[in-house]
């Protein structure tokens, strides 16, 4: 079983862009309170992110098992010795960056390890104490802010050491003559590269430009869309919210625009390794926002529809240029997905989300992720192995090779092929719900899954 699935993890990552075009969606749940705000997914389909277990009550950091929904139970990483605690980030590894909030008044950044041990990364130094963490690369190195040693008292990006504490030499200074301003990183790749902004004077104006920093290099500046830097307030700014293994930085830019458009508006952009700015364009609305890359160049993030009636999230596909509001390519009826703040190398996004029949209509009130076909099939397999189905060994066998057949009909296009091993798949099941062999409950859960992994490839 270890090998087979590890198998279908490689010939996952190779799936072309084109057969993953509808998604299944999966409600996250809570930890018991409202809706959690779900911040990072890794490439096991873990997600990581920050919620309570009452309604008005303190946030706890979690971190999922793969591919499941959010288990109060198991998943709460707790307060971290605050009084309440934040995830932002998970690496492949199961490793968390997170966020604590002392009663003191001040944040630390904390590192959770897979067993959900932590440790208190401290702070730079500067003259203000505290720091906060934003991401997480393989290496277990994090990226966020903290105050540095600076005399002008500035909060200053930071990239640690793999597994390490935080010191005054991570510092990654800003734009600013002096580093006599703001940054912040807010995305971290394999390479250390990180993705975020930093103030930036222009003439006698200080303004916000979305920048990346790069080992042995320091830091660039990605520069805006365009904007008016006279306007106190709003003024020309950008943010870089995530990168990939190339380089490649995504985020949020005030544009050229005239006065019939708020001066709050801006566009999402995508850039090639240190390149210049992209407008990827909006979902026909005045605004868009772009928060997550991955490595196949699929980018995601929400933006306003034509008339500005609704906020949409959207997948990038930075090959074709296309842009496709997600709520087109969803299967499970019942949903809006208002912003997808996240995407893995499979193509799971986290999103949130409305139920169309109950929810206000700007309301995000579901954290959800939205599996592909293959990821959503890879679930399903992993799945059998639950002990609320109540499965043998020789049932699970079974079923598992129904669904590896249609996996691999799926990476080689053969949709039809694909709805008939599926097919073949329920009946199997239900067959064995007649005989009692499976129970009614669990013979209908696994129906309902392999009829929806249908619906995306009909």
């Amino acid at each position: 079983m270890k090998r087979t699935c590890a198998t279908l993890v490689l010939l996952l990552s190779a799936l072309p862009l084109a057969a993953q075009t509808k998604y299944v969606v999966n409600d996250l749940g809570t930890l018991g309170g409202d809706s959690p705000a779900v911040m990072a997914i890794n490439n096991a389909g873990q997600v990581a992110g920050y919620g309570n277990l009452v309604s008005g009550g303190p946030n706890h950091a979690f971190r999922s098992s793969p591919n499941s929904p959010i288990n109060p139970a198991t998943d709460d990483l707790g307060l971290l010795g605050g009084v309440g605690s934040s995830a932002t980030g998970i690496n492949n590894l199961g490793q968390v960056a997170a966020t604590v909030h002392m009663a003191s008044g001040p944040t630390y950044a904390v590192l959770i390890a897979p067993d959900g041990t932590y440790q208190n990364l401290g702070d730079m130094g500067g003259a203000f104490r505290g720091s906060n963490a934003n991401a997480i690369n393989d290496s277990g190195q994090l990226t966020g802010s903290s105050w540095a040693t600076v005399s002008c008292g500035s909060s200053h990006a930071f990239l640690t050491a793999p597994n390490s504490a935080l010191n005054a030499s991570d510092d990654l200074g800003t734009l600013r003559a002096g580093n006599c301003g703001n940054s912040v990183g807010l995305a971290i790749n394999n390479s250390g590269q990180v993705a975020g902004w930093s103030a930036v004077q222009v003439n006698l104006k200080i303004v916000q430009h979305a920048a990346m920093w790069t080992p042995g290099t320091g830091i660039t500046d990605l520069g805006v869309l365009g904007g008016d830097p006279t306007i106190a307030f709003f003024g020309v700014t950008a943010t870089a919210n995530g990168i990939n293994s190339a380089g490649q930085v995504v985020g949020s830019s005030s544009f050229n625009h005239d006065s019939s458009i708020p001066a709050s508006d801006t566009h999402a952009f995508l850039t090639t390794a240190a390149g210049p700015m992209q407008d990827i364009g909006t979902l026909g609305g005045d605004g868009a926002n772009a928060f997550g890359i991955n490595n196949l160049g699929q980018v995601v993030g929400d933006s306003t529809v034509t008339n500005n009636t609704a906020l949409h999230g959207f997948l990038y596909d930075s090959g074709t240029g296309v842009m496709t509001d997600l709520n087109t390519a969803i299967v499970s009826p019942g949903y809006e997905v208002i912003s997808a703040k996240v995407i893995n190398d499979k193509g799971q996004i986290v999103a949130c989300a409305r139920l169309t029949a109950s929810d206000p209509p700007f309301g995000c009130t579901h954290s959800v992720r939205l599996d592909p076909p293959p990821a959503a099939s890879s679930a399903l397999v992993a799945e059998l192995s639950s002990a609320s189905l109540g499965l043998t060994s020789g049932q699970i066998s079974s079923l598992t090779d129904k669904l590896n057949n249609a996996i691999l009909s799926i990476q080689q296009g053969l949709n039809g092929q694909a709805i008939n091993q599926l097919s073949a798949f329920i009946n199997s099941v239900q067959s064995s719900v007649k005989t009692g062999k499976i129970t009614t409950q669990a013979g209908a859960a696994l129906t309902s899954a392999a009829q929806a992994i249908i619906a995306t490839l009909s």
